[in-house]
């Protein structure tokens, strides 16, 4: 009943564009997308009414509209054709990184991990549109967002994948969850080459060190098993590759 008079009145926000946030104020989380199809809201108020309203338990109804609501931002995100102005950019990137490191912290289950790292698609999102200008603030607030989204998202890995990489027993990786983790985060792109590039670097080390944890032989075992299913991963056949040469060589000796 509440949307249906919100949605017969949808019109007075033409007239007052504050009054969108007194009438998100009354919405529960999973009724957001359905309000968003008949009223305009900016990215920001959006993003701070998740701040307010997301609670450390999350159901598997608000974690459903959580992942519809994401996709909606992220396809509307992705097309957006100017730049932020400098302090709407700057409040949205920071609540964004919040709100990852908030999400982070209260789902840590392997089978859960599809939010996560959408909210970590729509702060790389955001943080592309805030570059599109270039200014000294601008570069120092992206540098800050993105050390702390690195520190969030190494942290979360660590946090969810806590059990070893590979089953020996029939060769293949403890949890097809996180090898499709490692491929995600492999694939992100920042805004400028180098922060994607240190990225792509760190969570590569964090493989290779997490593999050579493993008994050499079943080093040498994946790759054979599990190379030609691997052969569109690029950097992580590599480094399993890399892994279990170094195993050969080692074990010949």
């Amino acid at each position: 009943s509440l949307s249906k008079i919100v949605k017969d009145h949808a019109y007075l926000v033409d007239i007052d564009r504050l009054l969108v946030r007194s009438w998100m104020s009354l919405l529960h989380l999973d009724d957001l997308m359905n309000f968003l199809a008949f009223v305009p809201v900016e990215l920001l108020d959006i993003l701070r009414y998740m701040q307010i309203n997301m609670k450390s338990d999350i159901n598997p109804s608000i974690y459903k509209a959580l992942k519809d609501l994401l996709s909606h931002l992220i396809r509307k995100e992705t097309n957006r054709n100017q730049s932020f102005d400098d302090k709407y950019g700057e409040c949205c990137l920071k609540t964004a990184v919040r709100l990852l490191g908030s999400v982070c912290r209260w789902i840590k289950e392997p089978g859960r991990c599809d939010v996560p790292l959408q909210f970590l698609e729509l702060v790389c999102c955001i943080s592309k549109i805030y570059s599109k200008t270039d200014s000294e603030t601008r570069k120092r607030t992206q540098q800050e967002s993105f050390g702390e989204t690195l520190h969030i998202i190494t942290e979360w890995r660590r946090n969810t994948f806590i059990n070893k990489l590979l089953n020996a027993w029939n060769r293949s990786f403890s949890s097809p969850n996180e090898i499709n983790v490692w491929t995600k985060l492999l694939s992100v792109s920042f805004s400028h080459e180098e922060q994607t590039s240190f990225w792509r670097n760190t969570f590569l080390k964090d493989f290779e060190g997490k593999l050579k944890q493993e008994d050499r032989v079943h080093q040498i075992g994946i790759y054979s098993k599990m190379m030609e299913e691997l052969s569109d991963e690029g950097p992580l056949l590599c480094i399993i590759e890399k892994c279990a040469l170094e195993a050969v060589a080692y074990i010949c000796q």
